[in-house]
């Protein structure tokens, strides 16, 4: 059976989980990004790690048990400003998963 992507929003007291249509990891993160806010998790892995709330049945969340993958979308970082010295970027953001930046102006997630 092949693993399906998930993005999961989070929130303060419960997450929702959306189904992403996506061929590979990589497609995957490129679909859930401009939906995506900082802390939202990207998921790999089968149907079953899909898990409802028991207090809340219409509210779903990732049991990090049974992904494959899981990436944190994380906003900010510290650049090199190219003079030996160190800023702090607002405006990048990465998966936890992989160290590169997505800083596209055009392809910002919702804050």
């Amino acid at each position: 059976m092949k693993n399906k992507y998930y993005w999961e929003s989070v929130g303060e007291v419960i997450s929702q989980v959306y189904t992403v249509e996506a061929e590979s990891w990589e497609e995957a993160k490129e679909k859930a990004f401009t939906k995506m806010k900082p802390g939202d998790r990207l998921a790999e892995g089968p149907s079953e790690m899909v898990k409802e709330y028991a207090q809340w049945p219409e509210y779903h969340y990732i049991d990090d048990q049974q992904a494959v993958k899981i990436a944190t979308l994380e906003k900010g970082a510290w650049l090199d400003d190219g003079k030996g010295g160190e800023y702090w970027d607002e405006n990048v953001y990465y998966w936890s998963d992989e160290p590169e930046y997505l800083y596209d102006q055009y392809y910002k997630p919702i804050n």
